[in-house]
């Protein structure tokens, strides 16, 4: 059966709860944390939906937005784990991937690899 998935790439947790909300006919809905201009309010934004949650924070070379410190950005994909998000979608190229993978998995998340072309 197939599913349909809605990336979310908004600014504040404002914006991402609005569009959680719209994202209706979805059964997973990606939020882009990457596009962050705020803090996230990661367990609002968990209790916004029952849909499936996959968490994403890709660095620049990735395709993503993201410039903070790599451990800082593998933090947050850990603190939407805690908070509930159901997968995490981290690039291949990441920093100590099969170590990052194995403690996602250990806090309870299914974990996406992804592999980019951007060439």
């Amino acid at each position: 059966m197939p599913r349909i998935c809605v990336a979310i790439q908004a600014e504040t947790n404002t914006q991402i709860i609005k569009s959680v909300l719209k994202a209706d006919k979805a059964d997973l809905i990606e939020i882009r944390l990457d596009y962050r201009k705020e803090t996230l309010n990661l367990p609002a934004i968990r209790k916004s939906t029952d849909k499936l949650l996959i968490a994403t924070n890709r660095r620049k070379d990735q395709g993503g937005n993201a410039v903070e410190p790599e451990q800082e950005r593998l933090g947050l994909l850990m603190d939407a784990v805690d908070a509930g998000f159901d997968y995490v979608d981290i690039a291949s190229t990441t920093e100590s991937l099969a170590e990052t993978v194995q403690a996602l998995k250990a806090k309870g998340a299914k974990v996406i690899v992804s592999y980019h072309d951007f060439e």
